[in-house]
């Protein structure tokens, strides 16, 4: 898996100017940006339900990045991830330390409800392996 350079340089660009293509390519997408900020979705969700992984991986680098933020409807960017079947980005989500994975939509469901319910034994699974790293009961 090919990871985004830490050190803010892709291919001679810096930080910015990879955001800025990537914010380009969001534009682009079949859910509309302008639709997802009424929804509240950040452009981390976005790229998440567009399934744009490099672009979540430029996002992650982002040192101000808040992964925790939630849409309209409760959600975060971990829970669009699960609901979109996105093992990747959900791996990618669950490796940091400051993804909260207990927060719970409007309907009362996290993201790991989210995962049984879709009967995604493969998420499920990424979600036991967070706990054992973090040593969590349950």
């Amino acid at each position: 898996m090919s990871r985004v350079n830490v050190n803010y340089q892709n291919s001679g660009q810096t930080l910015y100017g990879q955001i800025r293509n990537a914010y380009a390519t969001l534009m682009g997408c079949p859910t509309p940006v302008m639709e997802a900020i009424r929804e509240g979705k950040t452009p981390l969700m976005v790229a998440i339900i567009n399934g744009h992984t490099d672009i979540v991986e430029l996002l992650l680098t982002v040192p101000e990045i808040n992964v925790n933020l939630r849409d309209n409807s409760g959600k975060t960017a971990l829970m669009h991830a699960v609901i979109s079947g996105r093992y990747q980005m959900v791996s990618l989500l669950l490796e940091r330390e400051d993804v909260e994975v207990d927060i719970q939509d409007k309907n009362g469901e996290t993201a790991l409800i989210h995962a049984r319910r879709g009967r995604n034994g493969n998420l499920i699974r990424l979600f036991r392996l967070r706990c054992v790293r973090q040593r969590c009961k349950g």
